[in-house]
């Protein structure tokens, strides 16, 4: 039989685990759609609306994971998502814009990675 102290060390545990999936979800999520507007500069094709929508969730995800508890993630976690809100990658007048794109994704892959070692050590795996 489970006492109420289990019971309740177990959601906290599920929580945990439910908002590194999310994270690390969404992080991929606008990873690959950077990668998807380098292809669409490169070949002029169109990226589908359905695309744009969930990057679009993505971000506001992260975002509201930035401004929200941080109850269930570390510290360095909260870091690594507020650097990416403030690092941009305008596009310059100098270079072609899928140089930004590529800059972002890669921005997005290495938050991606730190935070799977974190959420690796978080949650014991």
């Amino acid at each position: 039989m489970l006492t109420v102290k289990a019971v309740l060390k177990q959601k906290v545990w599920d929580k945990k685990e439910a908002v590194y999936h999310q994270i690390l979800h969404d992080l991929e999520e606008v990873a690959s759609y950077s990668d998807l507007l380098v292809e669409e500069y490169a070949s002029s094709s169109s990226i589908p609306e359905e695309n744009v929508r969930a990057v679009k969730a993505a971000k506001e995800r992260l975002e509201r994971t930035m401004n929200g508890t941080t109850l269930h993630v570390t510290k360095d976690t909260v870091e690594i998502l507020r650097s990416l809100r403030d690092t941009k990658h305008p596009i310059s007048k100098y270079s072609e814009p899928y140089v930004s794109y590529q800059l972002e994704a890669k921005t997005y892959r290495d938050a991606l990675d730190r935070i799977s070692i974190i959420a690796k050590k978080e949650l014991k795996i």
